[in-house]
């Protein structure tokens, strides 16, 4: 059986791993995501939906469990299971999923791909053969690289690793360049003449004179070409467009070797490259403070369902009466006065409960209370008695009730049952009554719905009856 583990830190693995190919001090930690975050909300509000729905039928033991079940789920994802991170430090990087450990040095990147949510590092061949690329599957994609996805925090990685590895590409090409080599940045090359791409199953070329522009956009690089039209004759028209290893080395590096007159002098281009780092650390920074108070409000409208679902389960909701249903489940409610047996009589009680209406028994609002005013409460919490009423129809004919529809209606016995408890505690005060409806008189008049009149009536209590069986815990 598999354990579950806690991730509060940075593995001994990976920090042992670091401290082994001296990558210096730790810069930054990032934790990637099991799946996405998103999928948080959804299953949060159907699982707090359906806890209120349990709790509203009055299952609050089963609801509650079921957001507790819910809470533990999500942090079990988000702090359980096998380390996922990657940690940044001042001469390269480590990572890590479970087991399996990867690492680079700066100086041993060969390329870097850069993504919108993910990033790649091509390390040399040889470092490759030294750290077993081949033994982590999860961390290793085609050629070796090191893939790094479903980071959180992935704009601030990239920016921390761009800081590092543009640079010294830029600088790795102008060497190549002043070598008389081309300087590789795949699936495309600049050279002293112009630019090479691959565009999958053949290279094409293009001339400075002939390139109109070139940009990059994250990982991806753009280059427009002059093409001649019949109709407009020369116009600048799309060339490539790719993701790019290094892109923004590429980039600096065209407009540093490009000879159009409008271009930066090659001694300006590292400059201007080190600007733009420093542009995108700003928006990083300012993303950064973003995602932070975008956190603090999802983490408080996260909170504030879960809670304000855990508090709507345990409300147990008046079918009848003042409101003190649960107090025939043995459940009290601090809101009622105490109950004290011999003081203070008459003790105010709600009735709650019953079939068809009420069971034959009003609310505090209708007769029973108009008649007893003593009995009544003022205000809900005013009240010490509950007197939960239940009733079972019967078959048995009582009598029928003929109208002038031609509807002969048969009124059927019903019987009862009235328990008395305390409002405050629960605690049963009086055991159940069992007494038949006794009051059997034909409604004088009848709703017929679609020509359909009731199939049948019901006896219910009389007020006498009512009185008689809850007073003596009433008067006392």
């Amino acid at each position: 059986m598999r354990s579950v583990s806690f991730t509060v830190g940075v593995p001994p693995a990976v920090t042992a791993l670091a401290e082994q190919r001296a990558l210096g001090a730790q810069k930054a930690v990032f934790w990637r995501r099991a799946a996405p975050v998103l999928l948080v909300w959804p299953i949060t509000i159907v699982g707090v939906a359906l806890a209120v729905t349990l709790g509203l039928l009055g299952w609050h033991g089963p609801a509650l469990i079921l957001i507790g079940a819910l809470v533990v789920g999500i942090a079990l994802w988000r702090y359980s299971g096998d380390a996922r991170c990657v940690v940044v430090y001042e001469h390269g990087l480590a990572c890590c999923v479970g087991r399996q450990l990867r690492s680079v040095r700066w100086d041993e990147a060969l390329y870097s791909w850069r993504g919108k949510s993910d990033m790649a590092i091509m390390p040399r061949k040889d470092v490759l053969e030294a750290t077993g690329a081949a033994d982590t599957p999860d961390l290793t994609g085609p050629g070796g690289r090191i893939i790094l996805r479903r980071v959180a925090g992935i704009y601030r990685l990239l920016q921390l690793v761009d800081a590092e590895l543009q640079p010294r590409a830029f600088a790795r090409g102008q060497a190549r360049l002043a070598a008389g080599e081309q300087a590789d940045f795949p699936p495309m090359a600049v050279t002293a003449a112009g630019i090479f791409a691959d565009q999958g199953k053949r290279t094409v070329h293009a001339p400075w004179p002939a390139v109109a522009s070139y940009t990059h956009d994250g990982g991806v690089i753009v280059v427009s070409a002059f093409v001649k039209d019949a109709t407009k004759g020369r116009i600048a028209k799309e060339w490539f467009r790719a993701l790019v290893a290094d892109a923004t080395a590429a980039d600096w590096l065209m407009a540093a070797t490009d000879p159009d007159p409008t271009t930066p002098p090659a001694e300006k281009a590292a400059d201007l490259l080190a600007k733009d780092i420093a542009t995108e650390q700003a928006e990083v920074r300012q993303r950064s403070r973003k995602d932070r108070r975008q956190a603090v409000f999802g983490g408080a409208a996260f909170a504030a369902v879960v809670i304000g679902g855990a508090a709507i389960t345990t409300i147990h909701l008046p079918r009848h009466g003042l409101g003190y249903t649960a107090a025939c489940d043995g459940h009290g409610a601090s809101r009622a006065t105490a109950y004290v047996p011999g003081g203070g009589a008459p003790h105010p009680i709600d009735f709650e409960g019953g079939s068809d209406g009420f069971a034959g028994v009003d609310d505090n609002a209708g007769v029973l209370d108009g008649e007893y005013v003593g009995w009544a409460p003022a205000k809900a919490t005013d009240v010490q008695l509950v007197a939960c009423v239940t009733g079972v129809q019967t078959e048995t004919l009582l009598d029928n009730c003929p109208y002038s529809s031609g509807a002969n209606i048969p009124m059927k016995l019903e019987q009862y049952t009235i328990s008395v408890y305390a409002a405050r505690t629960g605690a049963q005060v009086l055991a159940p009554h069992e007494i038949d409806g006794d009051d059997s008189a034909c409604p004088d008049t009848i709703t017929v719905v679609n020509g359909r009149a009731p199939s049948d009536f019901y006896s219910k209590l009389t007020l006498t009856t009512v009185q008689s069986a809850v007073a003596s815990a009433v008067t006392n």
